[in-house]
């Protein structure tokens, strides 16, 4: 007989509806070299890239404690942003 996974459900503090760096547009000229991304990318595309580096399911860390190595599940993070458009600063779990 087949056992059901547990599902683990994953939860991210500090969501907003709708950030106020959604609304810009996208500047990177698509013409000239020096200007395209990755070389240099204009505030949309480096907001969606933070949004993107920004796990959406449960992980597993190894954590170092005195008994040696275990592993843990992170199922709950907190996002990190700036004040001026809600853009990612980077995001963190609490262990």
């Amino acid at each position: 007989m087949l056992t059901k996974k547990k599902e683990i459900k994953f939860k991210i503090n500090g969501l907003i509806d709708k950030p106020k760096y959604q609304s810009l547009v996208c500047t990177c000229s698509k013409d000239d070299v020096l200007h395209q991304h990755p070389n240099e990318m204009c505030y949309s595309c480096y907001c969606n890239i933070a949004w993107d580096s920004v796990p959406k399911e449960s992980f597993n860390v190894i954590v170092k404690n005195k008994k040696g190595k275990s592993t843990k599940t992170i199922t709950e993070i907190t996002l990190h942003r700036d004040s001026s458009l809600d853009r990612i600063n980077g995001w963190s779990w609490i262990s």
